[in-house]
């Protein structure tokens, strides 16, 4: 029966299992409430396989709580690659409030989803060594975001080391800056 599919679908998502059932649930059932259990039940099954049928429902199917979910499980995966489908489909339901509020924060969530993060060995602004050029070697991260916007920040090389503040990880490879270089870190 109907409520026997959609309560199946609803239990997989909590056993966060049955990718496979879900995805051909979404993709095919005839009644919108089982297809808006299973694109639920996909969102809880924090498996990158469902998210091609998740953008493939956003795009196809024409119930209205199907595409909520849709869009909702989609923000819970957190995978970027649907932020074009979510832009179209943002289009094309304008007109829905739910399913558009469901879209619009799918997009604020993945287009603040970090993409890359890079460390890079640098010298730290303060000179601690008047023999060389700079100071110790420190950190700097850049962290970059799917909607394109990069930060960057460098941690100085701590003068103090108070009983709260975080340790130094030191290579002390001798040949690099003494001992002090950061690559491990």
């Amino acid at each position: 029966s109907n409520e026997d599919r959609r309560a199946a679908a609803e239990a997989l998502g909590h056993l966060k299992q049955g990718v496979d059932a879900l995805k051909r649930a979404l993709a095919g059932d005839r009644k919108h409430d089982v297809r808006h259990a299973a694109a639920w039940a996909l969102g809880e099954s924090g498996s990158i396989e469902a998210v091609s049928a998740l953008m493939k429902a956003l795009s196809e199917d024409s119930s209205e709580y199907v595409l909520e979910a849709a869009a909702e499980a989609l923000a819970k995966l957190g995978d970027a690659r649907a932020i074009p489908v979510l832009e179209k489909a943002l289009e094309r339901n304008q007109d829905h409030e739910h399913v558009r509020h469901a879209i619009q924060e799918a997009l604020q969530k993945l287009r603040t989803t970090i993409t890359q993060i890079a460390a890079t060995e640098v010298s730290d602004s303060r000179r601690v060594d008047p023999e060389r050029l700079g100071g110790n070697p420190t950190v700097q991260a850049t962290v970059m975001l799917a909607n394109g916007i990069a930060a960057s920040a460098q941690v100085p090389s701590g003068a103090s080391t108070g009983t709260r503040e975080a340790m130094e990880l030191r290579d002390g490879d001798a040949s690099s800056f003494g001992g002090k270089g950061v690559m491990k870190a």
